[in-house]
């Protein structure tokens, strides 16, 4: 079976006065096709990450080990704490997010205090949770570091 349709089927593309297509709520503004298809490609796959990652279940940070420097990781309910007694501390784990409702907290000698955490696992790292310190804290992650809505950051 073949589907025919005609010119009068097909609603036209709005377009502004060099022929762009436009936008139908603002007829005169252009969008740029790559700033369209980049900003589904980040939410979709931020919709994914977000699907896919442990919306009730523990989030925090897993398989501490500290690779430079000194300093003790302790785990009470949904909140971590790193407690840095070196002025640069260098962490591996094996991976690094923080769910809603969790918080990650670096306690360090000062706020020239450096505190590098290197994530060796294969996810990326999702923050939606709250990670504060009174020092210098990094996270490295070659799979990505992802911001979520209602992450807080005070570092």
């Amino acid at each position: 079976m073949r589907l025919r349709s005609t010119a009068a089927d097909v609603s036209p593309v709005p377009r502004n006065a060099s022929g762009a297509a436009t936008s139908p709520s603002s007829p005169l503004r252009a969008i740029p096709a790559a700033d369209v298809s980049r900003r589904r490609v980040a939410r979709v796959l931020l919709g994914c990450l977000l699907a896919t990652s442990a919306p009730s279940g523990y989030a925090l940070p897993t398989g501490a080990e500290v690779a430079s420097g000194s300093g003790a990781v302790s785990q009470s309910g949904n909140a971590l704490t790193v407690q840095q007694t070196s002025p640069r501390l260098a962490i591996n784990w094996q991976s690094f997010g923080i769910g809603a409702g969790e918080s990650v907290v670096f306690r360090q000698p000062d706020a020239s205090s450096i505190a590098l955490n290197r994530v060796l696992g294969q996810d990326p790292s999702l923050i939606l949770g709250s990670l504060s310190a009174n020092g210098q804290v990094f996270v490295l992650n070659p799979n990505g570091v992802l911001f979520g809505p209602g992450a807080q950051v005070d570092v």
